[in-house]
C-alpha cells in the first residue's frame, strides 16, 4: 500500500509492506484472545437461522424442535437454538484495513497512543478537581466520570501489545518526497477556467 505523510514544505510518499504471515497469527491471536462471548437462546423457524447469523462468529450452535407454524401453504418446523455469539475486539478493525490496503490504518495506530496519553491527562485532572470540591455530589459525578475513563484507560493499555505487534509487521520505504509548491502549480494548472468555444478545457 503507499501512504502520504505532508510535512510543512513537502509531501512525502511511502511504500509499506506488511508481513502476511504476521498479520495471519496476529489476527488469530485477537480473535482468541480479545473477543468477548456471549450467550442466546432464541427460536427460529425453519433455516432462517443460519440466513441471520455468521457462522465465523457464531459458535457452541445447539437445537431442538420444538413445534410447527402453519401458514396458507405450508407448514414450517419451528427450533429453539442455544449458541453463543463472538463479539470481536475492536482491534479487528485494524486488521480489516491492513487486509484491504487501506492506508490510514497509519494513522490509526498513531492516534491510538495519542489517545491513552489523552486520557491520563484527563485523568490526572479529576483527581485533582476531587480533591478541590466539597459537597458529594460534585465528588460522585467525578467519581463516576473517573470510572469510565479508567475502564477506557485499562482498555487501551489491554491492547497495547497487539498495537505493538502491528508495528513491527510494517516496513515502509520512502519513495519520493516533492515540494508542496510544486505540487499547487500542477494542481492550479488543472484547475484553470480556461473555456474554448466549446466550453471548458477538458483534462484526458
Amino acid at each position: 500500500m503507499v501512504y502520504y505523510v505532508k510535512t510543512k514544505n513537502t509531501i512525502q510518499r511511502y511504500e509499506i509492506k506488511i508481513d502476511q504471515d504476521k498479520l495471519n497469527e496476529l489476527e488469530e491471536d485477537i480473535f482468541k484472545e480479545c473477543s468477548k462471548i456471549e450467550h442466546f437462546e432464541n427460536e427460529f423457524e425453519g433455516d432462517f437461522f443460519w440466513k441471520t447469523h455468521d457462522p465465523k462468529t457464531t459458535i457452541n450452535v445447539h437445537y431442538v424442535k420444538v413445534g410447527v407454524k402453519e401458514y396458507f401453504e405450508e407448514t414450517v418446523d419451528v427450533y429453539k437454538y442455544s449458541y453463543d455469539i463472538i463479539d470481536e475486539s475492536p482491534l479487528m478493525k485494524f486488521i480489516k484495513k491492513f487486509r484491504d490496503e487501506d492506508s490510514s490504518v497509519i494513522d490509526d495506530i498513531a492516534e491510538q497512543q495519542k489517545e491513552e496519553d489523552k486520557l491520563i491527562k484527563e485523568i490526572i485532572k479529576l483527581s485533582k478537581d476531587i480533591k478541590e470540591t466539597s459537597t458529594n455530589s460534585e465528588k460522585q459525578s467525578i467519581l463516576n466520570d473517573l470510572k469510565v475513563l479508567g475502564n477506557e484507560y485499562n482498555r487501551l493499555v489491554d491492547e497495547r501489545p497487539y498495537i505493538d505487534r502491528m508495528q513491527e509487521l510494517i516496513d515502509i520505504k520512502e519513495l519520493k518526497v516533492i515540494k508542496k509548491d510544486e505540487v499547487n502549480k500542477v494542481y492550479e494548472f488543472f484547475n484553470k477556467k480556461d473555456k474554448t468555444k466549446y466550453g471548458k478545457v477538458r483534462m484526458l
